[in-house]
């Protein structure tokens, strides 16, 4: 067992810790793929154009928008005060 978290975190971040390539099926690569293209289809439809993307109460915001992300959640702690 590693005793030094730094050195280990730094091992696992350079790549020293596994150095096997890891196999991928065909089988494995086409699910990957057709979650990937269902993933696409719902961030067009959305209007994704980027990240990061927020939807708080059915408000939309793109990038990050700190402050209509505090506006849009300081309304949810109002209703959930109510």
């Amino acid at each position: 067992m590693r005793q030094n978290p730094a050195k280990t975190l730094d091992d696992a971040y350079t790549g020293k810790l596994d150095t096997k390539p890891i196999k991928v099926t065909q089988e494995c690569k086409s699910k990957v793929d057709k979650i990937l293209q269902k993933s696409s289809e719902i961030a067009r439809n959305l209007g994704v154009r980027g990240t990061p993307f927020f939807i708080i109460e059915g408000k939309v915001i793109q990038g990050a928008d700190i402050l209509r992300i505090q506006e849009a959640l300081s309304g949810l702690q109002s209703k959930e005060s109510k």
